[in-house]
């Protein structure tokens, strides 16, 4: 009940309390009631810091967290790799590169060294960090839609929305598969010293098609180049 709340928070500033934090236990809180709630304590001025602390159970504790954030709390309960009770909490890697990146927010942390701490955790947890996981995941910086590789050989921030060592990683990776496009294939051969022109591309480029779906999986960059010596090199 807000207007319990607010009974709460003001009493406990009376009683010389710093900080009151909010918690969504149960992790049923939207972006938009917590936005609504943050705001009314805003506007109580009760001389007290306001803490978010979100559970992930519907997907949306770090979107909770930067928009509490947003509405004027000044402190977040986080997780490295959102670990917790049932689905986790509101993971400080997601959290601390949302502020910074999305927002311009400042919350004193180094984000280069994210990756270290994130899987040092994973391994003193035994909780592997899941491919497809924000920032740290290791599909998280892949590259293989054609369109996509060429923009990101021309400007990264075409398709990322950071660069990838500004959270302690490595640079993009590129996915040689069936969505690939001729021009990455060129670029990555280019890197292994060989040259090709369009027509070997677009022979190369089906050839690579064909072997994905064979595989079910995409290609190494030494088979790329075997590919290319067995299908194409004329």
């Amino acid at each position: 009940d807000p207007s319990f709340l607010e009974h709460f928070i003001l009493r406990a500033s009376a009683a010389g309390a710093c900080r009151v934090r909010i918690a969504d236990t149960v992790g049923i809180a939207t972006p938009g009631t917590v936005h609504t709630l943050f705001r009314r304590f805003e506007d109580l001025h009760a001389g007290i810091d306001l803490e978010f602390h979100g559970h992930n159970d519907l997907g949306m504790a770090t979107a909770n967290a930067v928009t509490a954030v947003e509405a004027g709390a000044n402190a977040l309960s986080v997780t490295v790799n959102g670990l917790g009770e049932r689905a986790g909490n509101a993971p400080l890697e997601e959290v601390t590169a949302a502020l910074a990146f999305a927002t311009g927010l400042t919350c004193n942390v180094r984000t280069v060294r994210l990756m270290k701490l994130c899987h040092y955790v994973a391994g003193a947890s035994r909780r592997p960090i899941p491919p497809d996981k924000p920032i740290t995941g290791s599909a998280a910086f892949q590259h293989e839609s054609g369109i996509h590789c060429d923009g990101i050989l021309k400007d990264p921030l075409t398709y990322q929305p950071f660069p990838s060592s500004a959270v302690g990683r490595e640079e993009s990776e590129f996915v040689i598969g069936k969505h690939s496009g001729t021009n990455i294939l060129r670029h990555l051969l280019r890197k292994s010293g060989i040259s090709i022109n369009r027509q070997q591309a677009e022979c190369l480029l089906q050839r690579v098609r064909d072997v994905a779906r064979e595989k079910g999986m995409s290609l190494t960059p030494t088979e790329l180049i075997d590919l290319y010596y067995h299908s194409c090199h004329f």
